[in-house]
């Protein structure tokens, strides 16, 4: 189970982080355009996603979904601290309200990936892992309401179709 807890954070970084090494390759034209393209990273994401729901259903089934969330968040953590170094980054200047954000966010991440092992470990990995599609829906709609960007009626309609995906996929499991 140990290399589950190892795995687990390096499958969700790796959905995260393709996008940054990915990139270089499309820039570069070299023979992984396929990869490259955006419809090459987002099968990779839900590759990384779909095997990390599956690490995360039978991780659970031997740890408790909140300690494997702990291990999981920190170890992810680490990696992405020490990408960031390698890559050349720092810290410049550390304030209290930096400090707050950075908790505050770090209670929210905890909260949801809490929150979500624990209903991936009490339900099928399908039924639970298809609500991760409102993702994009609800970052374009807070982006709009938050950050103050252009708000489209595409993004009414998107919301329509994965909303009725979310439902029919859900009604089909129960009605089996």
């Amino acid at each position: 189970s140990a290399v589950f807890l190892i795995i687990l954070p390096m499958s969700a970084t790796a959905s995260m982080f393709m996008p940054a090494f990915v990139e270089p390759i499309f820039m570069l034209e070299q023979t992984c355009s396929v990869l490259a393209s955006a419809s090459g990273m987002l099968f990779m994401s839900a590759l990384c996603s779909a095997f990390g729901g599956i690490l995360t259903r039978v991780v659970t089934q031997k740890v408790d979904s909140l300690v494997a969330t702990g291990i999981s968040l920190a170890l992810g953590g680490l990696i992405m601290i020490a990408g960031g170094v390698a890559m050349g980054g720092s810290v410049k200047t550390i304030t209290l309200s930096g400090i707050v954000i950075l908790l505050l966010l770090v209670l929210v991440s905890t909260i949801g990936f809490s929150l979500y092992n624990k209903l991936i470990s009490c339900n099928p990995v399908g039924e639970v892992a298809i609500f991760n599609s409102l993702i994009p829906v609800f970052g374009a709609i807070l982006s709009c309401i938050m950050l103050g960007e252009e708000f489209y009626p595409k993004y009414i309609l998107a919301t329509a179709l994965v909303v009725a995906g979310v439902y029919i996929i859900n009604k089909t499991g129960k009605a089996k």
